[in-house]
């Protein structure tokens, strides 16, 4: 079975994380409505590198759209550490490319602290421009 993920952060091509996405279907950029804020959440133990959370507000989430498998898809959750620090939750999202049809339904992976005002939220609402990571994806 394949399902479609929406990745915002480390997950984007240009990141360490992308990896685990190398044998996935790239579908797409795409956005999200206006319903979330970014946050950057520091560095990550281990110096990983900087990685950003996902909360409910009011700004549009800039990223892109895969196909992954089950195999991919679960271990996209234990990166993650579904549920308990992002929980995985089911999105509408809006895809520039022109021959991938509106809105398409997608899993995203939502921080679960409420509290995130000791974090810099990222306006742009776009990982790659904020840590000026240059991708295929990145938005003029």
């Amino acid at each position: 079975m394949s399902h479609y993920v929406f990745v915002y952060g480390s997950l984007r091509r240009g990141f360490g994380n992308h990896r685990i996405l190398d044998d996935s279907k790239y579908i797409g950029v795409a956005y999200t409505r206006p319903e979330w804020k970014m946050v950057d959440l520091g560095a990550y133990p281990g110096d990983l590198g900087a990685y950003p959370g996902v909360v409910p507000g009011k700004g549009r989430i800039t990223g892109e759209i895969y196909e992954v498998d089950d195999d991919t898809f679960l271990r996209l959750d234990r990166l993650e550490s579904h549920p308990s620090y992002y929980r995985r939750e089911e999105i509408d999202v809006y895809s520039f490319a022109p021959d991938v049809p509106a809105p398409v339904k997608v899993w995203m992976y939502v921080f679960q602290s409420r509290d995130v005002r000791r974090f810099e939220e990222v306006e742009s609402g776009d990982w790659s421009a904020h840590r000026n990571v240059p991708t295929y994806s990145t938005l003029p």
